[in-house]
């Protein structure tokens, strides 16, 4: 009876071992990943292109006239892509806008929110995808 209780015992540790093992194998793999120079650039300049929207009260403007996001969008670099949302302050999209010819397969999302000289809140999702260049 005992010799039972002990070879349970001896599963269920071997079982926690390799669950552990498996979990430190996987945060060592996706550290790397998250850490990357490359990776901190990207965030670096979403965050820049965030700031120019909001220092060129480009977000207020988009609430009021949609297209006028256009040229801004198209002045962005060529290999830039970006997405611009807007909700008011009840969680109901306003407006959608996004630079022509662009797709997201790996974007980065940033929100902000911002008040209109009327005191209306409107909050903003930035979507921002660079495309990466070969070699």
């Amino acid at each position: 009876m005992m010799k039972k209780q002990k070879g349970v015992l001896f599963t269920m540790d071997a079982f926690f071992s390799v669950m552990i093992l498996t979990a430190l194998i996987s945060i060592f793999y996706f550290i790397p990943f998250l850490y990357s120079t490359s990776y901190k650039n990207r965030i670096k300049f979403a965050l820049s292109i965030v700031s120019y929207l909001e220092e060129s009260r480009a977000l207020h403007n988009i609430v009021e006239n949609s297209s006028a996001a256009l040229p801004l969008l198209l002045s962005l670099p060529s290999d830039t892509c970006v997405s611009i949302s807007i909700f008011n302050e009840h969680g109901e999209e306003v407006t959608h806008v996004v630079k022509p010819f662009c797709a997201f397969p790996q974007y980065i999302t940033i929100y902000r929110s911002f008040v209109l000289e009327n005191g209306s809140i409107y909050y903003a999702m930035i979507r921002i995808s660079e495309v990466e260049k070969d070699g």
